[in-house]
């Protein structure tokens, strides 16, 4: 405590800070809920990719499999 001041002449600037304190967590609560809903929806975007992606591979696999098996009847 400085010289000169008495203890209640300190008690405002606590609640002042007290506020701002609560503010900041607030802002920092939203901020990571904010975080948080990007990299669910980051996530779920990538999953959705990557079952497109293996849905394709699956395709293609069954399309060759189809034209290997039409093509070894031809030379039959």
């Amino acid at each position: 405590m400085q010289l000169g001041y008495s203890a209640s002449q300190m008690a405002p600037q606590w609640v002042r800070s007290s506020r701002h304190s609560q503010m900041s967590r607030s802002r920092f609560s939203t901020t990571s809920a904010t975080v948080i809903q990007g990299m669910v929806d980051f996530s779920s975007k990538v999953t959705d990719s990557l079952g497109h992606l293996a849905e394709g591979t699956r395709m293609d696999a069954a399309h060759r499999e189809y034209a290997m098996c039409h093509e070894s009847l031809a030379r039959e």
